[in-house]
């Protein structure tokens, strides 16, 4: 049989799983930011720090003056 001290310690790492799905990623990084704790994995940073290079490569090449979206 499960403690009472068991049960609330359930309930809460539940709550911080709930908490945590509600986040999106620029929460998360503030968050990170704020705290100075990575909340990601390093391969994980570097998956996300690659696609934000590469972003930032097609970024870079728009032609100013193109209005398509």
């Amino acid at each position: 049989m499960r403690t009472a001290r068991e049960h609330r310690m359930s309930r809460t790492i539940g709550r911080l799983k709930e908490i945590w799905a509600e986040l999106d990623y620029a929460q998360r990084r503030l968050l990170e930011i704020r705290t100075g704790v990575p909340l990601l994995a390093q391969t994980e940073r570097a998956s996300v720090r690659r696609t934000i290079d590469e972003l930032e490569a097609l970024y870079a090449h728009e032609d100013p003056g193109s209005s398509e979206l």
